[in-house]
């Protein structure tokens, strides 16, 4: 039922998408249109569960999504997906904006997820993990007006929103590029945090680059919350460091490694995460052999995993995984699950 419900909400959008690339030819309008499908099917036995140490388990994302299309003197960006929730599949917005450029300004309007830390190599690698679209930390939905200015290597922007919960929130960045490196600065105020009732100020850098011959690359973040003094509750502060680093030791060889931290106000208060991956491609095939220790508190849970990936082009895979999992001094969990990633662009 649940797959039956969600194909069907996927049938009635892409017979949408269908009229509209249909009217598009007509009218001679291109329209970078992608489509993206990703499952996980896993069965995995788990000693501790007396009774149903065998399970079955299932995850699986639909997307769709027009980027940066241009009619006129308007701009159009648009991404809707669907993950399983228990029974129930929905087709979710995840972003959406209508632009109007005038020279090096563009105003834009409309709602998109905000927030810091996302699309890390580490976070995709273990099993496909399809919150890696998600922002780690202060993750919020920002309805705004965004305005930016651009120039060469520089970019600016300011967004004037907020929504029901977070309510009133000014966002102000800057983005330097070149060839070789992005860095963003970013300062935040929020009327309300997204777990305590009063305002915060966030403040946070964004540090990608890769060399020439992009044999190193590294992406980094950081981001500091400080909770003002309200009322009878003190000042408090969160902080969130991510960095990753991959290095391609031979032209099909590859070494990746990536640490996490948190320090939060509500449970677990204190995260850490440290990984370390090796990838080796052979033709068509490759194979990634990963490590990874979660630290929450005083408690540690170390995750083996395996994966073979056959790529069948350059967006469609079939993989399969194998991961070995061990909390404490506990049983340990074995899991087996195949993995499918297919992607139709329009765009190319």
């Amino acid at each position: 039922m649940t797959l039956f419900r969600l194909l069907s909400r996927l049938l009635s959008s892409l017979l949408l998408i269908a009229m509209s690339l249909f009217c598009s030819r007509i009218f001679a309008v291109d329209i970078p249109l992608s489509v993206l499908w990703q499952s996980q099917n896993t069965v995995y036995f788990d000693a501790r569960q007396h009774g149903k140490e065998y399970s079955w388990d299932e995850q699986y994302r639909a997307e769709i999504s027009i980027v940066d299309f241009r009619y006129s003197d308007m701009i159009l960006n648009l991404t809707l997906d669907t993950q399983a929730l228990f029974t129930d599949p929905r087709l979710r917005l995840r972003e959406l904006s209508i632009g109007y450029p005038k020279g090096p300004w563009l105003f834009e309007a409309g709602s998109r997820e905000h927030g810091y830390g996302r699309n890390f190599l580490m976070d995709t690698l273990p099993n496909l993990n399809y919150d890696a679209q998600s922002y780690i930390f202060q993750s919020m939905r920002l309805n705004s007006l965004k305005i930016s200015y651009h120039t060469p290597g520089r970019t600016t922007e300011l967004d004037i929103g907020g929504n029901v919960h977070n309510q009133a929130s000014m966002l102000v960045s800057h983005l330097l590029s070149n060839d070789y490196l992005n860095l963003r600065v970013s300062s935040e105020f929020r009327a309300r945090d997204n777990y305590r009732n009063y305002p915060v100020s966030i403040s946070a850098i964004d540090f990608d680059a890769h060399s020439q011959n992009e044999r190193y690359i590294t992406k980094n973040a950081a981001a500091f919350a400080y909770h003002l003094k309200w009322n009878d509750l003190p000042a408090e502060q969160e902080l969130y460091l991510q960095s990753e680093h991959s290095y391609r030791i031979f032209p099909t060889s590859y070494l990746h490694s990536g640490i996490v931290y948190q320090k939060r106000l509500y449970t677990p208060s204190e995260i850490q995460r440290y990984r370390f991956a090796v990838q080796q491609d052979i033709s068509s095939f490759s194979f990634i052999g990963m490590t990874e220790l979660v630290s929450i508190g005083r408690d540690d849970l170390w995750q083996y995993r395996v994966i073979s990936n056959c790529h069948l082009n350059q967006n469609n895979s079939i993989g399969i995984i194998y991961e070995y999992a061990k909390y404490q001094s506990s049983d340990s969990r074995h899991k087996l699950g195949l993995l499918l990633d297919f992607r139709f662009d329009f765009t190319k």
